[in-house]
């Protein structure tokens, strides 16, 4: 009878192929924070994005274009009460832009009774992150994230160009920070480098 070396015996699930294997324990990640999705949050990425994902804001656009005519009137036609009021439409023009965009993304957050009050956490491991809330979870390579924007209060990890995750910096720690100093770095020379 042949003896059978302990070392030379597979169990059922090391023959399986690799995709059919019983997912072991996951590791535990590298950092973790917590995000509340609170309206104040929700508007601060709204208005984030409004800003960053076009190459120029809307509101400034606006803004521009009065500032132009105020020049045009105060050059061609000399005309410095109208040059004024132009400005003062300038500047009111950006600050009702910018208010009803706010209006508009507070509207939205108070539809949607499912992200009020929503607390995700965000858990960072070597080559992914995952967000586990009420709702579900998602996990999203590093090398799949769209944009990363980070403003003076947080993070914003972008999925898509209309979808992202918001991290709050004052909920992060200094290796936290540093970690998602890094990614952004890697995120913009991927994006100068022609890849996103």
């Amino acid at each position: 009878m042949e003896e059978t070396k302990m070392d030379e015996v597979k169990t059922a699930e090391e023959q399986l192929p690799a995709e059919e294997k019983i997912p072991q324990e996951k590791p535990e990640p590298l950092y973790r924070t917590r995000t509340e999705y609170s309206m104040e949050e929700y508007c601060r990425f709204g208005q984030t994005m409004t800003d960053r994902m076009s190459r120029i804001p809307p509101w400034l656009l606006i803004a521009g274009i009065f500032v132009l005519r105020a020049v045009v009137e105060l050059v061609f036609s000399h005309d410095l009460p109208q040059a004024v009021i132009s400005l003062i439409a300038a500047v009111a023009a950006a600050f009702i832009f910018r208010r009803l965009i706010r209006h508009s993304i507070e509207k939205a957050y108070r539809a949607n009774a499912e992200l009020q009050g929503l607390t995700a956490e965000i858990s960072f491991y070597p080559d992914h992150l995952e967000t586990n809330n009420r709702l579900g979870s998602t996990q999203l390579p590093y090398n799949k994230i769209y944009r990363i924007f980070e403003t003076k209060t947080n993070y914003y990890i972008m999925m898509s160009k209309n979808q992202g995750i918001i991290v709050v910096k004052e909920n992060c720690t200094p290796e936290l920070c540093g970690f998602m100093g890094e990614l952004l770095q890697k995120n913009e020379k991927n994006r100068v480098g022609g890849k996103k």
